[in-house]
């Protein structure tokens, strides 16, 4: 009986298991793009724990806004995650293990019954987000085209390269001439380079993009208004080093 009594003395003596510390996003702001419906998203998390949203489409060249919020919401976390919702979508955020924010993305309607989901990546914002410097950038152009010469005028194409935590988001602009400039938004640095365009082997609809270095290469299929396939980097000797995705659609210009 006392070995039992001493036994008790003990559970009840145990320390108390402390509970798992609440997720903590970084105040800041985070950008990223869905791949499917190329659907530009952006986040903004304060320092009192609030977070507002905005998405707009990549085929107007970011001007076209898709959601907006009309005021912040708080963030709600717990040890895995944190959710905040607003008028029409609740996002569920968690730590990517290599940089960033995966997002799941829940619409519904006025009376709460679920229309959609969409998942994606967020990175953290390190200067601008992409947005704004694509369209100050390209302000005269995504205005209007009927003051350019139509020898001049390029056709614009924005889309994503690269994995979820390390994608990047890429420019094409594709002059009459041939010439083909390759802007890089990622890292909140803008590096362009001018590519040659050159049709594809054995097939109608396909085109590779040699960079001025020859390392960096898009090879893309067009469907329709979208340009489909990856970026290679290959070696003087020809060895492949690393394969991306990529994925463009054509932005449409205002008249």
């Amino acid at each position: 009986m006392k070995r039992i009594l001493l036994g008790v003395f003990a559970l009840l003596n145990l320390p108390a298991i402390a509970a798992p510390a609440k997720l903590e996003i970084a105040s800041g702001v985070y950008e990223g793009v869905e791949r499917t419906s190329f659907t530009y998203n952006l986040l903004m998390v304060s320092e009192n724990g609030e977070a507002a949203f905005i998405s707009s489409s990549l085929s107007s060249g970011f001007l076209q806004m898709k959601r907006q919020t009309t005021k912040p919401a708080p963030l709600k976390c717990d040890a895995l995650k944190c959710t905040v919702t607003f008028a029409d979508a609740q996002l569920i955020l968690a730590p990517d293990p290599g940089n960033g924010l995966r997002v799941l993305e829940l619409h519904h309607d006025a009376s709460e019954q679920h229309l959609l989901t969409d998942s994606y990546h967020l990175q953290p914002v390190q200067d601008l987000p992409a947005a704004d410097r694509f369209t100050a950038r390209h302000a005269e152009l995504l205005r209007s085209t009927q003051a350019h010469d139509a020898a001049e005028t390029p056709t614009l194409y924005l889309g994503i390269v690269g994995h979820a935590a390390t994608s990047s988001i890429v420019a094409l602009l594709e002059y009459p001439d041939g010439r083909v400039d390759v802007e890089n938004y990622s890292f909140g640095k803008l590096v362009a380079i001018p590519h040659e365009k050159q049709s594809m082997p054995d097939t109608s609809n396909g085109i590779i993009l040699k960079g001025a270095q020859g390392m960096m290469n898009l090879h893309l299929y067009q469907q329709g208004p979208l340009w489909v396939g990856h970026e290679a980097a290959t070696l003087t000797s020809g060895l492949v080093m690393d394969i991306k995705p990529a994925r463009f659609v054509r932005v449409q210009l205002s008249k």
